[in-house]
């Protein structure tokens, strides 16, 4: 299966196309698909964090939600999502 550039059209994929692109038998297209849903991964990640500072979420809170440190999460986010 061919590979776009774009990790929004894949993003809108169901997951079966995922999980087929990433278990390819080429490691170079596998591997560009796993490269597109990181990104796209991280791109919903900041919108959903801005979204809960917005609602007033706590930086614990966040990271909590996000199994992640807060330490880590408030140095990755602060810049732009601090309401």
């Amino acid at each position: 299966m061919a590979i776009g550039s774009s990790a929004h059209e894949l993003a809108k994929a169901h997951p079966r196309v995922w999980v087929e692109l990433t278990s390819d038998s080429d490691a170079v297209t596998a591997l560009r698909a796993v490269a597109l849903l990181r990104d796209w991964l991280e791109e919903r990640e900041a919108a959903l964090v801005i979204k809960a500072r917005v609602e007033g979420w706590t930086w614990p809170r966040v990271a909590d939600a996000l199994r992640r440190p807060k330490q880590v999460v408030w140095e990755q986010y602060r810049g732009v999502a601090n309401p």
